[in-house]
């Protein structure tokens, strides 16, 4: 009689796991199949620059490397093959283009490249394949690391939507670049809590090789203590994303970037304005135990970014950037944003009164706050939606509109080292000496 009871319990609650394992996989079949509907739709909209290929029939991440001029490339390629592998297969996309106006010897070396990759390609490991796009002559208005970036990664979207994987890992690095060897490890590990959308990599800048390039070093670290200090700055004003974005430190997954309309075509800033984008959808992760190592080094390519502001510093001598004052009057309306929920007008006006000089013209200058905010509580049941509206309309570039708004009539700018300097010892975080810009970027580095 026993074995009977224990037969009849153990087949029902089989029958209910089995039960259990079809519903589930039924509305995961739908949610793939809906992701793929939104895949449809964008790729519609977007230019095919190359039938996406692989020799594997899935695939779970994809990494994606601009290329023009790139005589270092194969080593960036390389790290990669040197990573221990992740638990999936890896497709790395080298989109070589160059611009109409291109020189010869730029063209020779993306052709150099090219036939070095095709060799990799041919002998790399089991688990990793390389792709290889060629662009050449894009009109000026339009060439650029956002316009190659943007094709690579819509490529590996086209790969993703091929092989029926929204949940795709699309990776981004530069090819001035060298990777930890856990690198890929670690992202798909992040990744595999389905809840993650957007990662920021931890990085910290390649040294020069040679003794006399002491120079360029010091010019490197003064950048990237601007990067950080930035950041921190942010963080220190409670502005919800405080992330340094780099085009060489993020991946994304696919129906995120899918959700934005992926990757822009602007010649410089794009992971700027791409990656504010996605951070709104939230799930954002900081990947700390793995490392990108971009090359310190100076370049007339485009007009921001490590290297147009590292020939700067050269020429300068030195790096000027934003006040601690106008971050801490930034925090004044940061900290002020849950006392708008809900607000009229009576008390909007006395809320206005108590910001802070810079804050004020800055909102004068528009008059769009006295509508603006109006109109999100008419929308919003909650504080939590209020506020995430409201940093949907202040985002980070309105930020950056008010910091040189801010400097031009309030503040001015201030050499790196002392601001990052101020900044510690506002926050408190600053340990009794600290002297030189190294180890000040160290010190920055640890609170990444």
């Amino acid at each position: 009689m026993i074995f009977i009871e224990l037969f009849a319990h153990f087949s029902n609650l089989f029958v209910w796991n089995l039960v259990f394992y079809f519903v589930f996989r039924t509305f995961a079949l739908i949610f793939i199949r809906l992701s793929m509907d939104s895949f449809d739709m964008y790729l519609s909209r977007q230019m095919c620059y190359a039938p996406p290929l692989s020799k594997f029939s899935s695939i779970g991440m994809a990494v994606v490397i601009p290329c023009f001029d790139e005589p270092n490339v194969c080593l960036t390629v390389q790290s990669l093959l040197n990573c221990m592998p992740p638990p999936c297969n890896l497709v790395v996309v080298v989109v070589l283009n160059a611009p109409d106006y291109a020189a010869n010897s730029q063209i020779k070396q993306n052709e150099h490249s090219y036939s070095l990759l095709k060799k990799m390609a041919e002998n790399c490991d089991y688990y990793i394949d390389i792709q290889i796009i060629k662009i050449y002559n894009i009109p000026a208005k339009e060439a650029g690391a956002g316009f190659a970036r943007k094709v690579g990664m819509d490529y590996a979207i086209r790969l993703f939507h091929v092989l029926e994987n929204p949940f795709g890992i699309l990776v981004s690095l530069d090819a001035d670049c060298i990777v930890a060897t856990n690198y890929l490890q670690k992202i798909y590990a992040y990744f595999s809590n389905k809840m993650v959308n957007t990662a920021i990599i931890y990085f910290e800048h390649l040294l020069p090789d040679s003794k006399y390039e002491t120079e360029l070093y010091e010019a490197g670290m003064l950048y990237e203590l601007y990067l950080r200090y930035y950041a921190l700055g942010l963080q220190y004003a409670c502005f919800p994303y405080p992330y340094v974005t780099m085009g060489s430190a993020f991946a994304v997954r696919a129906d995120a970037y899918v959700k934005v309309g992926g990757m822009n075509k602007k010649q410089a800033g794009e992971d700027f304005y791409f990656l504010h984008k996605v951070f709104a959808l939230g799930g954002i992760v900081k990947i700390n135990d793995t490392v990108v190592y971009p090359a310190i080094r100076v370049s007339r390519r485009v007009v921001f970014g490590t290297g147009p502001s590292v020939l700067k510093i050269l020429n300068d001598g030195c790096f000027k950037t934003f006040s601690v004052e106008a971050f801490c009057d930034l925090k004044a309306l940061f900290d002020s944003v849950d006392n708008l929920y809900r607000i009229d007008l009576c008390r909007l006006n006395d809320w206005f009164a108590t910001l802070p000089e810079s804050i004020v013209a800055f909102l004068q200058l528009s008059g769009e706050y006295a509508t603006k905010l109006p109109e999100i509580n008419a929308h919003c049941a909650s504080l939590k939606s209020f506020r995430k509206r409201f940093f949907v309309w202040f985002n980070a570039f309105q930020i950056v509109k008010y910091m040189h708004f801010a400097h031009t009539h309030f503040f001015a700018l201030s050499n790196v080292h002392f601001v990052a300097f101020s900044l510690l010892s506002k926050m408190q975080l600053l340990p009794q000496k600290v002297i030189i810009t190294s180890e000040l970027v160290k010190l920055y580095r640890l609170l990444h």
